[in-house]
């Protein structure tokens, strides 16, 4: 059985561990609510394995192991934001 869940959280360099396993395949991320958030499907249960989601803004450094995920624009701000995922397992 498949399903889409989503996980929200604030542009201000944050971490988010989320469920992202062999599973998982990453689906859109987005602003909603004033939240960066992004969406998974998942095949089966999720939570397999925690991955950390992180934050980093245009201009700033990117430490090693960490994936390109998505960017989304914070429209009413003016900002873009850039989320990546650390495979550093």
């Amino acid at each position: 059985m498949r399903s889409i869940l989503k996980w929200s959280f604030p542009f201000d360099n944050s971490e988010l561990s989320i469920p992202f396993g062999p599973d998982a395949t990453f689906r859109h991320a987005d602003v909603q609510g004033g939240l960066a958030t992004v969406w998974l499907e998942y095949q089966g249960k999720p939570f397999q394995v925690m991955r950390t989601l992180r934050i980093f803004g245009t201009g700033q450094t990117i430490p090693p192991g960490y994936a390109y995920l998505a960017t989304v624009l914070d429209r009413p701000n003016g900002w873009v934001w850039h989320i990546y995922v650390d495979n550093n397992i």
